[in-house]
């Protein structure tokens, strides 16, 4: 039983990006003083586990961190396929500002497309550009 809690929190972090232990209490139905000890087992056993103090904290997987995924991305996952896109799934993410935001998502590569605001999606659009063309050809071959 215990295995596959660990497994179903790996999950829900590597899914959900940042959670308290009350969240992942809550989602696996066990105590948070349960999660706690199943936190501490991980991270003995070198799974990059880390924790964030504060009113917005929780824990995370480092890995998710260091790849630059934002901390407060939350997937919809519905048997509805998200319209012309194969496989995609929506995402929502809290952000305090545009220009931050837009890097948060460029972080993400070319599996993510920004819908909304439309002031971050040209945004993204903008700095795509920049970033293509400090990388452009100076011969100008592909």
């Amino acid at each position: 039983m215990r295995a596959s809690r660990l497994v179903g929190l790996l999950g829900l972090l590597q899914a959900r990006g940042r959670m308290s232990a009350r969240q992942l209490a809550d989602e696996l139905e066990v105590s948070q003083r349960t999660i706690l000890r199943d936190i501490e087992a991980l991270g003995s056993a070198g799974v990059p586990v880390y924790a964030v103090r504060g009113c917005q904290g929780g824990f995370e997987l480092l890995l998710a961190a260091l790849l630059g995924r934002p901390a407060g991305i939350r997937i919809r996952r519905h048997t509805a396929a998200v319209a012309a896109r194969d496989g995609w799934v929506e995402a929502w993410v809290r952000i305090d500002s545009v220009d931050a935001a837009a890097l948060d998502m460029l972080a993400l590569g070319a599996e993510v497309e920004v819908i909304h605001p439309p002031e971050l999606r040209a945004q993204v659009r903008r700095t795509a550009r920049q970033i293509a063309g400090l990388h452009a050809d100076p011969d100008g071959k592909k």
